[in-house]
């Protein structure tokens, strides 16, 4: 019998085999042959395939003793990368547990028990998947809106929009709060970091406060502050450019597109004082103020301002190479 030997060892080659469980859904799991040679990042194909998945996220593993994390974002320089972390390396015990995060948005938490390890025989390809129970669930919920229609335009949503500076006095609903910031959680961010922090400011005491930062509060019913915690901001490793002003802008400009959508306006305010906006929120040092947006229905003569379509050649923006 041709038995295989770890190289890096020279001791007998291992399999080991995992059940890999979903948290919050009873009964669905696989199991999963790994050899102890090969690295977390086998493990973590092994499982996205086991699970049907097809949209590739950020993932980590950690075990009793370490975290192990996907390089995805090019910024982490550690020795427990999935790519150079081999699964003997760890000195797992049958019976012990860890657990693996795929998609540091959806949260999809797995518990993953040690089943068995034994000599590896030669005849097998691995990862293998030996076990499967239960279906998987989607990776994403399918859109279940009825009332949604196939001659959508987005390209008018985006022109219709312009930036609101006359609102009436009633107040945003709930639901459209809900909505609105449901696309700003919704919005990409670099690494995934996820580093907004939006503040909704609806109170009377709060819209004060809002007042005594800015002259561009319109009289708004409605603010929200959009701001990140410039601690989990992803910066760039070649330059250290911090990215969390972007990503506060795509959550924004997805908020003012919920609004129009929703038949509310908006405008994109930038013109506040950052220090008296820090005091009057009593916001933490690490909480950078990007933006103010308020939010309501549009005042019956609300109108663009007349720079509204005015824009340069397509030509001057988009340039061919």
């Amino acid at each position: 019998m041709n038995i295989d030997k770890n190289k890096e060892t020279g001791s007998v080659e291992k399999v080991y085999t995992f059940r890999v469980s979903l948290v919050n859904y009873e009964g669905i799991y696989r199991d999963i042959s790994i050899l102890g040679s090969q690295t977390f990042d086998d493990f973590h194909y092994a499982i996205f395939d086991a699970f049907d998945r097809w949209d590739e996220q950020s993932y980590k593993f950690t075990t009793k003793t370490d975290e192990i994390i996907d390089d995805f974002c090019g910024d982490k320089d550690s020795e427990l990368d999935v790519e150079k972390t081999k699964i003997f390396r760890q000195k797992l015990e049958v019976g012990e547990h860890m657990t693996y995060l795929f998609d540091f948005a959806d949260q999809w938490e797995h518990d993953i028990e040690l089943l068995s390890i034994v000599p590896d025989d030669g005849k097998g390809d691995y990862p293998a998947l030996v076990n499967s129970h239960g279906d998987s669930p989607a990776q994403y919920e399918e859109n279940e809106d009825d009332d949604y229609e196939d001659d959508y335009d987005f390209t008018e949503l985006t022109q219709k929009r312009y930036s609101v500076r006359k609102f009436l006095r009633d107040e945003v609903c709930k639901e459209d709060i809900d909505g609105i910031l449901k696309v700003a959680h919704n919005a990409p961010t670099a690494c995934n970091k996820q580093p907004q922090r939006i503040y909704v400011v609806k109170t009377a005491q709060g819209k004060d406060k809002i007042k005594r930062c800015t002259e561009c509060h319109f009289n708004a019913p409605l603010f929200f502050v959009v701001c990140y915690d410039k601690n989990e901001a992803w910066h760039r490793s070649f330059d250290g450019q911090d990215y969390g002003m972007v990503d506060c802008s795509l959550s924004m400009m997805q908020m003012m597109l919920k609004v129009q959508e929703l038949g509310l306006g908006s405008c994109f305010v930038a013109w506040f004082d950052p220090v008296k906006l820090r005091s009057e929120l009593e916001l933490p040092e690490n909480i950078i103020p990007v933006g103010i947006l308020p939010v309501g229905y549009p005042a019956d003569d609300s109108i663009p301002n007349k720079m509204h379509t005015e824009k340069r050649p397509m030509t001057e923006m988009a340039i061919e190479m």
